[in-house]
């Protein structure tokens, strides 16, 4: 299990807390985890396999923005691939849910409202509100809002469609010249599906 795995989870599991509406202390500490577990130059998987159990979590609460309940998480999550506390979270929370954050503009407390006051489970239920008005019922909701949200939509639904060859070559093109004017870039290319 690599350190990115390890965040990916531990951030998880701050959206997840934040969407069932637990203390922002908690929300804040998972999330603060998640990005010294990032930032680690140690592979914490390993740090988290040391014998005795405790000289594992001396190991990793000596890494800032882990504290001891945090370290116990990512031995149990290492160590059996599971963190008990994520299944918990995410079976009180419809899975329809977590790719609503993707959408620009979009935060958990917005989407926590839109679940607890209007029944939105995914993204099929938040186009049914805005399409029968239902939304502007919403606090924070006005026309604007909505108009910005149909935009995040539209640009999510896109975001998946490939691009044309010649017209990605031009967008690419833009992009390079661009970055060849900041200064210590020495060379640059186009990658990926562009190249082939």
């Amino acid at each position: 299990m690599t350190n990115a795995d390890i965040a990916a989870a531990l951030e998880q599991l701050a959206r997840l807390l934040e969407l069932l509406g637990e203390d922002a202390f908690r929300v804040n500490a998972h999330a603060r985890a998640a990005r010294a577990v990032e930032g680690s130059a140690e592979e914490l998987a390993a740090l988290a396999r040391l014998a005795p159990a405790s000289k594992a979590k001396a190991a990793l609460t000596a890494i800032e923005g882990i504290g001891p309940k945090l370290a116990e998480k990512i031995i149990e999550l290492v160590t059996t691939g599971r963190l008990a506390d994520l299944d918990e979270a995410a079976a009180k929370v419809p899975p329809g849910l977590l790719p609503l954050l993707q959408l620009q503009g979009l935060g958990p407390k917005t989407v926590r409202m839109f679940w607890q006051d209007a029944g939105v489970t995914d993204l099929a239920g938040l186009q049914g509100i805005i399409a029968d008005g239902r939304i502007l019922s919403l606090p924070r909701m006005g026309a604007k809002a909505v108009e910005k949200l149909k935009a995040a939509i539209a640009i999510a639904d896109q975001a998946g469609t490939r691009l044309a060859l010649g017209r990605a070559t031009v967008v690419a093109e833009r992009v390079m010249a661009n970055l060849r004017r900041v200064a210590g870039v020495q060379r640059l290319e186009a990658a990926g599906s562009l190249r082939r």
